[in-house]
């Protein structure tokens, strides 16, 4: 296996379909700009392949006090077949004596529809020396943790601190900044539409996100604690809006006899805040002002 280093020069259509394939759009940094904080950030970034044929990559962000290992992909034809291992030690050989931090999907979040895969690869990263640092954030719905390598501890205070210096370089972000909850609400109206029952368009349900992220300011919305689904409607579906420790929101969909057991279950990555009947909240979607739901 031989090792190439990527610059902006040799980065080629190989990588770059890896690289968008690997990783959902959420995680990816638009791929111009990747190449522009190659130089930026001076990225080590290495492509392994065997013999012509590109095997994988990896991307790690030096610091001084630690290295952010940032990407790790192999393609999806080569995966285990030991190609992974052999890249991750030659990581770990090249960033020998020096703290090395990543953050992977959490095992513990039980909704998660790829949690077999998580706890496969977060198996993979102990078996090779990472350790815990017990530290969880929500990011999009997503519950991530911290693993690190080498000496030291790594705080949430380390973790807010890359973070900012990473958006540093992230210019991207403003120019999408303006539609950002837009995107979230159709992605939301998606994912229901595959099971909704009712007539319902996804920009029924795009508004209706909308709305439950402005704080619940539809009257259609209750707060949490304050008033609880009635008896007589349990089999009726509501939504509850949640707010993650990032000040980013989502919405839980369920059927509102679910609603005490969900609403007494501590283990939720954000905080439910309002909570609100789907057939009656769609049912008034043309009453929405349009200061709740322009983006």
């Amino acid at each position: 296996m031989t090792t190439k280093q990527i610059t902006t020069v040799n980065a080629d259509e190989q990588i770059k379909q890896l690289y968008q394939t690997a990783f959902p759009e959420e995680e990816r940094i638009p791929w111009d700009d990747l190449l522009r904080l190659i130089g930026e950030m001076h990225l080590d970034f290495a492509a392994y392949y065997e013999g012509e044929g590109l095997i994988g990559f990896t991307i790690v962000y030096p610091r001084p006090e630690f290295s952010w290992f940032w990407y790790f992909a192999v393609k999806p034809e080569l995966r285990g077949q030991g190609y992974g291992q052999q890249i991750l030690s030659q990581v770990i050989g090249h960033y020998r004596g020096q703290s090395l931090v990543m953050d992977i999907e959490s095992t513990r979040q039980a909704s998660a529809d790829n949690r077999e895969v998580r706890q496969r690869r977060h198996a993979f990263y102990l078996r090779n020396g990472f350790q815990e640092t017990q530290l969880f954030r929500g990011w999009s719905g997503i519950e991530y943790t911290i693993l690190m390598m080498g000496t030291g501890t790594f705080t949430m205070q380390d973790w807010d601190d890359v973070v900012a210096e990473l958006r540093q370089y992230w210019t991207w972000e403003k120019k999408n900044q303006l539609t950002h909850r837009e995107r979230a609400a159709r992605q939301f109206a998606q994912e229901y539409m595959k099971k909704a029952t009712l007539p319902l368009t996804e920009d029924d349900l795009a508004k209706a996100y909308d709305a439950g992220v402005k704080f619940g300011k539809s009257s259609f919305w209750h707060k949490v604690g304050e008033q609880d689904p009635r008896p007589n409607h349990l089999k009726e579906q509501i939504v509850v809006l949640v707010k993650f420790p990032d000040d980013t929101y989502d919405m839980d969909v369920m059927k509102s006899s679910e609603y005490p057991e969900y609403i007494k279950d501590k283990n939720h990555l954000g905080e439910p805040l309002f909570w609100a009947y789907l057939k009656g909240m769609l049912s008034g979607r043309y009453t929405f002002h349009t200061e709740n739901i322009s983006a």
